[in-house]
């Protein structure tokens, strides 16, 4: 009896056995996999197959973990697909380093096939149940991004706003009050500083991930950072 198909994976590691193994037992889950030997044969795949979860290794030929997971994030076609670090490092600011870059997990090796398969199945579902719940969608064409700040704090709205059509980037509301911000580029008050520009992006707002543990990189209220912004783009016009 085949298994129910549950989507699409992304592999990039430089090793043939890992690759081996990690198909089996997708495979055997019920998923459909995609194997690549280093970030450039990965970023093509990806932009091809938009698979469900990439896993990549960070030592590799050509181009590494880290710059493949920056192009996967900078790429509006890839931005939101979830992005697990299979590595050797166990130290702390390696991590670090992967997760300011986007990555949704990092495990470390050795690893089990089991562990993977649990990490993966846990953040597919995550994925689809955020999905199922997205509160609203719309455009900045029919309200500019001040304005849309504005309401979200007028109305205390706890809720995540996310951007896509050509641009990326998060912003999470807690009682009205921006608590944090992020881009491919920025995190904190500067990247609402960048998003504050994106003219013709696409939204969707999503129910704050109370399982998520989120810290505060933005302290100024959304009055302080319009006008900030405001500020920015003048004497960016002037110059």
């Amino acid at each position: 009896m085949m298994a129910e198909y549950k989507g699409k994976i992304l592999i990039v590691d430089d090793s043939v056995v890992v690759l081996s193994m990690l198909k089996d037992r997708f495979v055997q889950e019920g998923y459909r996999v995609f194997l690549a030997r280093n970030g450039v044969e990965g970023l093509q795949l990806a932009l091809r197959e938009h698979p469900d979860v990439i896993i990549s290794d960070i030592e590799m030929p050509e181009m590494d973990g880290w710059e493949f997971c920056e192009h996967v994030r900078a790429l509006p076609e890839t931005t939101n697909i979830p992005f697990i670090f299979l590595t050797q490092f166990k130290d702390v600011p390696m991590k670090v380093r992967g997760l300011r870059l986007g990555a949704d997990d990092y495990i470390t090796k050795p690893f089990s096939k089991e562990e993977v398969a649990a990490r993966v199945d846990a953040i597919i579902r995550k994925k689809k149940e955020m999905e199922s719940k997205i509160l609203m969608s719309g455009s900045l064409k029919a309200m500019g991004l001040p304005e849309l700040l504005q309401v979200y704090e007028m109305n205390k709205k706890t809720a995540v706003m996310k951007f896509t059509g050509g641009h990326s980037g998060e912003i999470y509301f807690l009682n009205g009050e921006i608590v944090h911000a992020v881009t491919p580029q920025n995190q904190g008050e500067e990247a609402i500083y960048e998003m504050l520009k994106y003219q013709d992006a696409d939204f969707v707002i999503a129910p704050y991930p109370v399982d998520m543990e989120i810290t505060r990189t933005v302290h100024r209220s959304v009055q302080d950072l319009v006008l900030e912004g405001a500020r920015r783009m003048d004497e960016e016009g002037r110059s």
